[in-house]
């Protein structure tokens, strides 16, 4: 048993859905010339097939599973008489392939195409001939080794396509694909000569013309087909080519290794040919690169059998006989019927001379004679292109002179004489003739000409007195009577045009139709006065006889005889005006060619707003014909009708659908009936069947025309024999003196059989619309083939036929689209009529915002939609079939008898079909059962494509880790890698139920890219995962990489969630890795890393380069070296801030979903693997680091280039930073991508391609500065920034450099500074409570001591724009000088209270810009390898400084009093002033803002006011900071009311106790993992009643527990809002929503400061002294006295805070905040729309 590959599943289900008959069977004749040795021959044959087993494989079936099975194999037979049946002979249960010996002389072997294709025909030969010669001689034949056996390409393929697929996917998906196109007479009759071809001659010259073009012969070739195509009518013309899938290893085999692929390219008729061919070479190119992926794998949905292309090329170089001893011989394979799948193959054979083209066909989908024309139209075309190649599509000839004269001259000969008079005069003229002949009949009554001519004058003379006269616009209102008719001649007779007014129209339509053609005059019917709207003049009744004299006529052949009104695509009606010369052209033909007697009676039943009506009325009257009305609304009674037509009417009209209606009727009786004249709608071609069945002496018309050609201008005679076999029902011909082109959008003749806009010129052609000039210019255009005259635009689709008949194929403004296709409703419709189904009509319809479909419905005993389903899918796209259908007894009618499209019915909702195999094992049925879960399906089939469904590789993560926990212990696991190689669940089931299904282990490079021959391979590349990843994440690059590279992506240990494998350490990774690329890897290779991939990459790189590997470059993205100090002291501190490694998982997670990285849905122990595998690779890289830095290490000589995105915060610096890579290599280079956050790997890998391809080989030729910004342009998404080259023997720089020690000494000094500092704020308001007992006084010197933080964008912006060292120094000495002003006017005994707060003012101030200015030279004083670290140790001692310095406030004043406090503040400005005065500053980047701190704040308040959640977030954390300003505000004077200052410093101590403790337990824990806004408000809750808590008692035991809990609280409040703005707003506007919040807290914290706590207290404090007014109640629990009324300020502030949480955990916008407001997008994505928005902006601007 052998599987079977790719290509023969789809020619296998190929040939079953279509019915392919012997259309794969592939003929090679061999003629033998000569003293053939018949029986070494038949030996020969054996031995071929014995080194080529698979022409002795036969099929087998099971469960719908294709295998081959190898047969006994197949003898030479003999045989003569006929070859076709030879060729065709079905092969049944035996082998694919037959060797016949024809008539002695000829070879002819037939093969089938599951096991030969047509690179296989010249091994065969080869073969043959070699073992013949070998038979003959008696030798061994000589041949090259026997080929790998075909089982092992289909072993190969598998894991080929498997690591392709994604990035098919990615191509096709940019790609729409046709599925059917516009072919001259496509769809028409089926062809009777099933099998037969055209064969014909390409020119000469196209070998040449080629090269000039810069293109193949095949691509010349493919272009001029896709051009033809264009000039078709298909707008991306797309044809089918095949792709080889054989390898070198099977060069020499026999089988099928052919993918066949659809090319399509958009066209444009402006295009010359030459740019065009180099569109097709281009995408050709990109084709390449997914040559194995079959379309069906690449596009869900698709099915083999409608896939690729209705049009298919080959391309096949001549057979060459072999030679055979003693023998001629001649080949000849060009009796290859392969299209049976396709409606037409293109098969170009090459050789020395002029190519010969053989087209193949579809006979049930095109003719003989059709493809014929095609070729013709093809040569045609090439003579052009190798004439004029720079000729526009457009403009490309493709008709021949025979052609041309057909289609302009011959089917539009149709000049004839008509009478030049008025339609009033032949009236006239036979009223003359036949005065008393019955003229009109109507229910019963008799009107004879004479009576009808003198009434008719009548009322003529009424309306000439009224001054009407020719080109007046008359309209008539009356129901359909004799009146009628005399008012419509009488308007006739007095030279003007009528204008119908149907009394059934709404009064809104009838009274626009007044307004715009503000008729001179008005008939109507008395009754029907009430209905008309108001009217400006007395309108003339029909009802009053009045009869006259004939008038002298005034108008003439010229003026207007009717206005009718059609509806507009707008809305707005507008008015057809015909003259008199085109009715009277119109009924003169229709009498010439039916000839109307005075025995005829015509049934007038038309509204006479519909144009038809028009020669229902005139016909008989201008014949001596008579004329039967119908009464009013008579028209919709079949019944009444069909009563009507049996009292002897000769000539009636139908629209189809109620001809449809009229047959319907049991007693249809039509004895005196002659003919039936159709038109308004297409003709089903089984109603005109039905009814020439039904009335075989009744003739039947087929009749086309709009109103703006009189009436028809084609007829067709619906004879029986003519019907027979069609699906459509012809238009016709043109009427007399009526010419008719089918036209481009160009307004170019396409060729017959090929659909366009039916174009209308002749006598026929309206004068144009009512007042309506630019619509009339739009309609009715220049004829382009006839000088001074004007062609029609019916905005109808039609074709030629060969004879020159027209077909109707559906207007072009219904053409509907669906899933991007162009869909012709009719074509659907004339498919779906068929002996069950009498009529169809197909909708578009959206019941369900989002959900179109195409809906059938039908009339008649329709089959079951599963059958007409089926019978659609063989000759419909997919897309074209109908997803719901509904019977109906009748469609729905418009008052004109037409179908009404907008009263269908919608449909029933039905439940899916269901398809696909059931899971059969508990291994299948647990996966089934995942694949539902993480696909979000009710169903799958055990054959269903993984990705196909919609998964994705974090889907396939999520698989792989969910099946690792519910499979039984020790079950074997798969890798994630594995969902990629066998995406489907009987593979993957099968891994895991084989034994040996971990015997994949120890394997550390995966090929991502599709394998590819050595010879091929350009290069190679090798790509490190980024932490707590696989090798699964370079699959977006591996997809985008372009032909001839190969990607391996390492796989590292116990990273793979379905595999437990333990982690090892970096270097004998390296080992490992080194050791397969050495093994495996050949040619150039380069080296690619992402994030902490780096540190392993380095390792790998130097190890390789040890070995003598050579290595092309060496990428690293998103990273830079980063290390601590190891030695001495230095390294001692730098091991303290280690202590971020004890933050908990949580909050790593957080920060990774903060960044960009993917989480959703994976499990809990899923994402704490990813994090834990996070944190050990980052701990190995930096120590990696580390020691690298330590000792030292030998130069690579491979460059490093370093690929940033510009948003990365990883990366911030990148200017300067990738020159650390050299301390491991020399060269260094930077490339930047714009916009980009930190995982463009995942979300950019078509610009990372670009950039890893084309950077390294442009930096070794010298040629980078073709790749920068301003050479790539503002559009540019990615550029090459700089490189930079160390030399070997580098002198020592002149200028300071960045050092620990610099940075240590300036962090020391500041900290001096900074300690001093924040104990001066801490100790001036508690000395100033001290000294006044002002609550108010107290609040007031908080609040100047803040002035400086309002000042703080400005100072930032300062800061950002000046030397940093500067800044510190001017800021420090101001700070020193307003100190030294406290302590002067402190110790001279002056100082006043507001003198204070103006000192604190200014000195907040310049604190600002001190500390601002420092917080922003620290990049700038320490490498930035060691950043981390640096800004570690910065914060560390920030934070020592605020702990200890309320402490020390409280104690200082106890011991120094305030002038203590100050000599140390301006000692510790000495010595920062000295320090930073001592140091030079490197000139190194320092940090500066991407935006200044106010823009960020405006920034942030426009992204939060614009989001609710956001705002209602802010909004709370505004209002809490109210109430705990004033509680903390309170602290001092709470805990003094009891105790000491050493109190207050005991109570300090332990609430920054609980402070440090909440944000280490913050860190540890990481907040809550799903509902964190509301574990933020629980948080603040409990803080409000910590802080309740401290006000229930005077001790410091309850003060400073309260205390300690609420900062506690306060610690995980803004840990947890920062976790917050970490999930939920993109990374990139993190700074400004940090901003805004800081800045609103600021603006509230002086309402508690300056309002709340002391009104609190105002109001408290005198209530709860004795004898107060709550001394009894509240005094009772919390006591009186001086302080209690503080701390019932606290019970009160923090039941406040408790309410507000409570509010807010009920206000939804904040309760439902977790669930309603989704996570971040990643920065990448936020990068990626800024960047479309950009260009977009930049396109409005232009």
């Amino acid at each position: 048993m052998r599987q079977a590959s790719l290509a023969q599943n789809g020619i296998w289900f190929t040939e079953r859905a279509v019915g392919a008959g012997s259309a794969y069977h592939i003929p090679l004749s061999v003629v033998l010339r000569g003293d053939l040795d018949a029986d070494a021959l038949a030996a020969a044959c054996g031995d071929v097939v014995t080194r080529h087993p698979l022409l002795a494989c036969g099929l087998s079936e099971s469960d719908g599973v294709l295998t081959l099975v190898e047969q006994d194999p197949p003898v030479l037979e003999r045989a003569a008489g006929n070859r076709r049946e030879l060729i065709t002979r079905p092969f049944g249960d035996g082998p694919l392939s037959r060797f016949i010996l024809f008539e002695g002389q000829e070879l002819l072997i037939v093969v089938h195409h599951l096991v030969f294709d047509g690179a296989s025909k010249d091994v065969l030969l080869r073969d043959l001939a070699a073992c013949y010669n070998a038979r003959v001689a008696g030798t061994e034949p000589q041949l090259p080794a026997a080929p790998p056996d075909y089982q092992e390409h289909v072993e190969g393929e598998t894991e080929r396509v498997a690591a392709a697929l994604e990035q098919a996917k990615a191509f096709w998906a940019t790609r729409p694909l046709p599925a059917d196109v516009v072919l001259p007479g496509l769809d028409g009759p089926p062809d009777t000569r099933d099998g037969a071809f055209v064969k014909l001659t390409l020119p000469a010259g196209l070998r040449e013309s080629a090269r000039d073009l810069g293109l193949s012969q095949f691509e010349l070739l493919l272009a001029a087909i896709q051009a033809l195509l264009f000039r078709y009518g298909n707008a991306r013309p797309s044809v089918a080519i095949d792709l080889s899938t054989r390898t070198p290893r099977h060069r020499h085999a026999v089988g099928v290794f052919v993918n066949e692929l659809p090319i399509a390219l958009e066209a444009d008729a402006a295009m010359p040919f030459r740019t065009f061919g180099e569109g097709v070479r281009a995408e050709l190119r990109e084709l390449y690169r997914h040559w194995e992926v079959p379309l069906a794998r690449a596009v869900s949905g698709v099915r083999p059998a409608t896939a690729l292309a209705p049009v298919s090329l080959s391309y096949r170089d001549r057979a060459t006989a072999p030679e055979f001893t003693g023998l001629e011989s001649t080949v000849d394979w060009t009796e290859f019927a392969f299209a049976a799948r396709n409606a037409l193959h293109f098969q170009v054979v090459a050789g020395d001379g002029e190519p010969t083209l053989i087209l193949q066909y579809s006979s049930r989908r095109i003719g003989h004679a059709d493809v014929t024309r095609i070729g013709e139209h093809l040569r045609t075309l090439l003579d052009a292109v190798v004439s004029a190649p720079d000729t526009p599509l457009g403009e490309l000839p493709v008709l021949g002179e025979a052609e041309l004269a057909n289609v302009l001259t011959a089917w539009n000969d149709t000049a004839a004489d008509f009478p030049e008079t008025t339609l009033t005069a032949m009236i006239e003229a036979q009223a003359a003739r036949t005065p008393d002949a019955v003229a009109v009949t109507f229910d019963g009554a008799e009107l004879s000409y004479a009576d009808l001519d003198a009434r008719a004058n009548g009322i003529a003379r009424l309306l000439r007195d009224q001054g009407v006269g020719p080109d007046d616009v008359v309209a008539i209102c009356a129901e359909r009577s004799p009146e009628l008719v005399v008012g419509l001649l009488a308007v006739l007779k007095a030279g003007a045009a009528y204008l119908p007014l149907d009394p059934g129209y709404p009064a809104e339509r009838l009274a626009f139709m007044l307004s715009d053609a503000a008729p001179a005059a008005i008939l109507t019917q008395r009754r029907l006065l009430d209905e008309l709207p108001p009217l400006e003049r007395k309108p003339i009744q029909l009802d009053d006889v009045v009869r006259g004299e004939r008038l002298e006529p005034v108008a003439g052949p010229g003026n207007a005889a009717y206005v009718i009104y059609t509806s507009g695509s707008t809305g707005r009606p507008k008015g057809v005006v015909t003259d008199h010369h085109a009715i009277v052209n119109r009924l003169h033909w229709m009498q010439k060619t039916y000839g109307l007697g005075a025995d005829d009676a015509v049934l007038q039943k038309t509204p006479v707003s519909f144009d038809v009506s028009v020669w229902e009325l005139f016909w008989p009257l201008i014949t001596g014909a008579r004329l039967t009305l119908a009464k009013p609304d008579g028209h919709k009674d079949a019944a009444y009708l069909q009563s009507l037509i049996a009292d002897g009417v000769t000539t009636v009209h139908f629209v189809p659908s109620m001809l449809e209606v009229f047959l319907a009727e049991e007693d249809t009786g039509a004895p005196a009936l002659r003919r039936v004249l159709c038109s308004g709608e297409e003709l089903p071609a089984d109603l005109a069947r039905r009814f020439t069945g039904r009335f075989p002496g009744v003739e039947l018309h087929n009749l086309y025309g709009p109103t703006e050609a009189a009436i028809d201008v084609s007829h067709w005679h619906c004879r029986p024999d003519l019907l027979e076999g069609l699906t459509r029902v012809p238009i016709g011909r043109p009427i007399d003196n009526i010419r008719l082109y089918v036209l481009d959008a160009d307004r170019r003749l396409v060729p017959p059989g090929t659909p366009g806009e039916l174009h209308i010129g002749g006598a026929g052609v309206a004068r144009g619309y009512l007042n309506r000039p630019e619509l009339t210019a739009e309609r009715f255009v220049p004829d382009p083939f006839e000088p001074d005259a004007r062609l029609y635009r019916t905005g109808d689709l039609a074709r030629h036929r060969p004879d020159g008949t027209l077909e109707f194929l559906g207007r072009i403004d219904t053409q509907v689209k669906i899933r991007g296709q162009r869909v012709e409703l009719g074509e659907i419709e004339a498919a779906l009529r068929g002996s069950d189904v009498r009529d169809a009509v197909v909708a578009l319809r959206e019941d369900r915002p989002g959900d179109q479909r195409l809906v059938a419905y039908l009339v008649g005993a329709t089959p079951r939609p599963e059958e007409l389903k089926d019978r659609l899918k063989r000759i419909l796209p997919d897309y074209m079939v109908p997803s719901a259908y509904v019977t109906l007894d009748a469609f729905p009618l418009t008052p004109n008898g037409k179908l009404d499209r907008k009263t269908l019915p919608a449909p029933t909702p039905s439940t899916a079909d269901s398809g696909g195999t059931e899971p059969r094992t508990d291994v299948e049925k647990l996966m089934a059962q995942l694949w539902q879960e993480v696909l979000g399906l009710d169903r799958v089939g055990i054959d269903d494509d993984f990705f196909d469904l919609g998964g994705h590789s974090l889907m396939a993560t999520k698989v792989v880790s969910r099946l690792r926990r519910r499979l039984p212990e020790g079950s074997p696991g798969i890798t994630v890698m594995d969902v990629f190689a066998e995406p489907t669940i009987r593979e993957l089931a099968a891994m895991i139920e084989t034994p040996d299904a971990q015997n994949r282990a120890g394997k550390r490079l995966y090929e991502l890219t599709r394998p590819i021959p050595g010879h091929e391979r350009l290069l190679t590349y090798v790509g490190v995962p980024y932490a707590g990843t696989s090798a699964v994440v370079f699959q977006p690059l591996a997809d985008a990489l372009p032909p001839g590279c190969t990607l391996f992506a390492v796989a590292l240990p116990g990273h793979d969630p379905g595999v437990v494998e333990e982690s090892l350490p970096l270097e004998e990774i390296a080992q490992e890795c080194v050791g397969e690329i050495l093994e495996r890897v050949t040619g150039p290779l380069v080296l690619y890393s992402h994030c902490l991939g780096s540190a392993l990459t380095t390792e790998i790189a130097r190890r390789l380069e040890a070995a003598g590997r050579e290595i092309d470059a060496i990428y690293v993205a998103a990273n830079f070296p980063f290390a601590l100090p190891v030695r001495g002291a230095l390294g001692k501190l730098g091991q303290l801030t280690k202590v971020k490694r004890l933050r908990s998982d949580r909050s790593w997670a957080n920060w990774l979903r903060g960044m960009g990285a993917d989480l959703e849905g994976l499990p809990p122990e899923e994402i704490q693997l990813i994090v834990k595998l996070m944190r050990e690779d980052g701990a190995n890289a930096e120590d990696y680091f580390s020691a690298l830095l330590d000792t030292g290490a030998a130069k690579l000589r491979a460059p490093i280039i370093s690929v940033v995105g510009e948003r990365d915060p990883i990366t911030e610096y990148y200017q300067e930073r990738y020159r650390e890579w050299q301390i491991v290599t020399r060269k260094t280079a930077l490339v930047v991508l714009d916009e980009a956050g930190h995982y463009f790997l995942r979300f950019r890998p078509e610009e990372l391609a670009e950039i890893i391809t084309s950077v390294h080989p442009a930096l070794s030729a010298g040629t980078t500065d073709e790749l920068t910004h301003e050479a790539r342009g503002e559009d540019a998404s990615w550029w090459f920034a700089e490189v930079s080259e160390a030399p070997d023997d580098m002198p020592p720089p002149r200028t300071p450099q960045p050092s620990l020690g610099r940075f240590l000494t300036v962090a020391a000094g500041q900290l001096v500074s900074i300690t001093g500092s924040q104990l001066t704020e801490y100790a001036i308001p508690l000395w100033i409570y001290l000294t006044t007992g002002s609550l108010t006084s107290y609040a007031t010197s908080w609040i100047f001591g803040m002035l400086g933080l309002f000042l703080a964008p400005v100072a930032g912006a300062i800061v950002d724009r000046c030397d940093r060292r500067k800044v510190m120094l001017a800021a420090d000495c101001a700070s020193g000088v307003i100190q030294g002003v406290f302590a002067l006017v402190y110790f001279t005994g002056g100082l006043k209270i507001w003198q204070i707060w103006i000192g604190l003012g200014l000195l907040s101030v310049a604190l600002v810009f001190q500390r601002l200015a420092y917080q922003s030279a620290v990049p700038q004083l320490v490498p930035k390898h060691f950043l981390g670290h640096a800004n570690g140790v910065v914060q560390l001692s920030t934070g020592v400084g605020q702990f200890i310095a309320p402490l020390l406030a409280a104690a200082a004043i106890s011991l120094f009093s305030l002038g203590g406090i100050l000599v140390f503040d301006l000692v510790s400005f000495a010595v920062a002033v000295a320090v930073v005065a001592a140091v030079r500053f490197p000139r190194s980047m320092p940090h500066k803002h991407r935006e200044s701190l106010g823009r960020e704040i405006v920034n942030g308040w426009r992204y939060s006011v614009g989001n609710r959640y956001i705002r209602g977030m802010v909004a709370y954390m505004g209002l809490l900071n109210i109430f705990l300003s004033a509680v903390i505000l309170l602290i001092f004077p709470l805990v003094l009311s009891f105790g000491s200052l050493s109190t207050v410093a005991t109570v300090s101590f332990l609430g920054g106790i609980g402070a440090a403790l909440g944000g280490l337990a913050m860190s540890m824990w990481g907040g809550p993992g799903r509902r964190r806004m509301r574990g933020m408000l629980t948080a603040g809750v409990a803080m409000g009643a910590c802080g309740a808590f401290a006000g229930l008692y005077a001790g410091v035991a309850v003060v400073a527990t309260g205390l300690a809990g609420m900062f506690f609280c306060v610690a995980l409040v803004n840990g947890i809002h920062a976790t917050i703005v970490q999930v939920k707003v993109p990374q990139r506007y993190h700074g400004r929503v940090f901003a805004l919040d800081q800045m609103i807290a600021w603006s509230t914290i002086p309402l508690g400061l300056i309002v709340v706590a002391p009104l609190v207290i105002g109001l408290f404090e005198p209530l709860l002294m004795p004898g107060g007014g709550l001394a009894a109640s509240v005094g009772a629990v919390l006591g009186t006295g001086p302080g209690r009324g503080i701390g019932f300020s606290y019970v009160v502030l923090g039941l406040l805070i408790i309410a507000l949480g409570l509010a807010a955990l009920r206000t939804r916008v904040l309760s439902r905040f977790d669930q309603d407001m989704p996570d971040a997008l990643p920065d990448d994505v936020v990068g990626i729309q800024a960047l479309r928005e950009r260009r977009q902006k930049e396109r409005v601007d232009d």
